[in-house]
């Protein structure tokens, strides 16, 4: 299910809002809370965190925005679209009431809708309260709701996070999926759960028609380092698995040995990072 988000190109970045309904949920509201630090610190110029609210059509997403070093800053990008129409009255009254800066972007060719525009600057504890509020009190959901999230255009520092939540707050089978933007490449690593008990990361990489290339390297990566490695076979599809157990610090290293070694990308490649649940 796809929902179209926004398109920002010279002023604004083409950019798609898709719902993946086998996202992995994050458990509390902190979680969220704790992301919105870590776009204002690691996002890039345009970088999106996108929170959704399980079993409805409701999200928010905030924005990282650059104008030039040192002044840059975070908003809330809310479109004025058909789910979203009766509440933009409240969200206005609520920055009024909140004394928060706010403007609305007109559409223009291209965009089929208005944004509301909430500027936070760098305070991230003022983006938190008010997501709190629009969430309890403009759109008033349930406490036991669960809410997903996901990355768009961050930096690469911040991978490790990303596993450490994976490696937490993941259940057997799911996966995070570290995509190169726009392009084909992406890395996925899944947490596992053995009979034993036992937990922790893997990376598993299929060779498919974009990838052999890359397969084919990280393979003789792996052999000449003398790194252990397995090759599955699912669904005709062979996979390079590497078991980290709970070692954030390798898991992370060897995503990044990937990025710059194997891919062969700049230090400031762009990512999209998201959690999802395995597909049955």
């Amino acid at each position: 299910m796809w929902k179209l988000g926004l398109i920002i190109g010279v002023g604004f970045l083409f950019f798609l809002i898709f719902k993946i309904i086998s996202k992995g949920p994050v458990r509390t509201l902190e979680h969220i809370c704790f992301y919105i630090e870590v776009l204002l610190k690691r996002g890039l110029n345009n970088g999106f965190l996108i929170v959704e609210i399980s079993k409805t059509d409701y999200f928010l997403q905030f924005r990282k925005y650059i104008n030039k070093p040192g002044d840059y800053g975070i908003e809330l990008y809310f479109p004025d679209t058909v789910w979203s129409h009766s509440f933009v009255e409240g969200l206005i009254r609520l920055c009024k009431n909140e004394q928060i800066t706010h403007k609305i972007e007109k559409k223009t060719p291209g965009i089929e809708f208005d944004f509301i525009c909430v500027d936070f600057k760098k305070d991230t504890q003022k983006a938190q309260s008010f997501m709190k509020k629009v969430f309890f009190e403009i759109f008033k959901i349930d406490d036991n709701k669960h809410f997903y999230y996901r990355f768009e255009n961050i930096s690469a520092k911040d991978i490790s996070n990303s596993l450490k939540n994976l490696l937490r707050h993941g259940q057997d089978g799911w996966f995070l999926i570290i995509t190169v933007a726009y392009t084909k490449k992406f890395i996925q690593l899944r947490k596992y759960n053995n009979s034993l008990g036992e937990y922790g990361l893997e990376l598993y990489f299929g060779k498919a028609k974009w990838s052999i290339v890359y397969f084919e390297r990280l393979e003789h990566f792996c052999k000449q380092n003398k790194i252990k490695f397995i090759i599955l076979k699912k669904d005709s599809l062979d996979f390079l698995c590497v078991d980290f157990g709970k070692n954030i610090k390798d898991a992370n290293d060897f995503v990044k040995m990937i990025l710059f070694e194997i891919f062969q990308l700049e230090k400031t490649v762009k990512l999209f990072i998201r959690l999802e649940k395995a597909i049955s």
